[in-house]
């Protein structure tokens, strides 16, 4: 899930990337009085290109995410929504939106881009997986996320340096760690930061050092 997250930081870091340069472009071709982009003779046909989310991966978040693409190159023409919400277009052609998720495993984006000018239309409706949440087994009176566990990957570090652990667990329940090879054990202690699962799961924290 750690590196998920990173990937899911790195996107938005893309995303943000992509829309300031289409930004900027569209600033420069700007004067002081604004006037509705024209279509150049060098811009594409009207085609709409989803960059994220990629189909191959579900979505992290749980209850919105963004999507980003494009409707071609130099069509800041064009007037685009998804799930009925109208998104900016920059003059490059890109596009970054925020949508809200449905509380399901899929998620349908209905996208619709319109040429300002002609009679240019084009609609799609994108599906993407969302990842679900863990849910405590029925009936069971203590349990601890196995899909929670942060960090999830080998990790090296100096002797005597500390690194943060955490893990979704029962709440109100004493988590401890057991470390191969030593007899002593690390507890975990409650994580009251803000932002707690809607359906009351307890995370803990712990600092640990070899």
């Amino acid at each position: 899930m750690l590196a998920a997250s990173l990937r899911h930081m790195r996107l938005i870091g893309a995303a943000l990337f992509v829309a300031a340069t289409g930004a900027a472009g569209g600033g420069c071709a700007s004067s002081a009085t604004r006037h509705p982009a024209s279509v150049s003779a060098s811009h594409e046909p009207l085609h709409i290109t989803i960059v994220y989310p990629d189909t191959a991966d579900p979505i992290q978040a749980q209850d919105s995410s963004f999507l980003f693409g494009s409707v071609g190159r130099g069509r800041g023409d064009v007037a685009l929504s998804v799930n009925g919400f109208p998104v900016r277009v920059s003059a490059a052609g890109t596009w970054l939106a925020w949508i809200p998720l449905p509380s399901d495993s899929l998620a349908r984006f209905q996208i619709v881009a319109r040429a300002a000018a002609g009679p240019e239309q084009q609609e799609t409706t994108f599906v993407a997986r969302i990842a679900q949440s863990y849910r405590p087994p029925a009936g069971a009176t203590v349990w601890i996320d196995t899909t929670s566990f942060t960090p999830t990957d080998t990790l090296a570090f100096p002797a005597g340096e500390g690194i943060h652990l955490s893990v979704r667990a029962t709440p109100g329940a004493q988590v401890r760690l057991r470390m191969e090879g030593k007899r002593t054990q690390v507890w975990f202690v409650p994580d009251t930061l803000p932002g707690e699962p809607a359906w009351g799961m307890n995370r803990c924290v712990t600092r640990s050092s070899r």
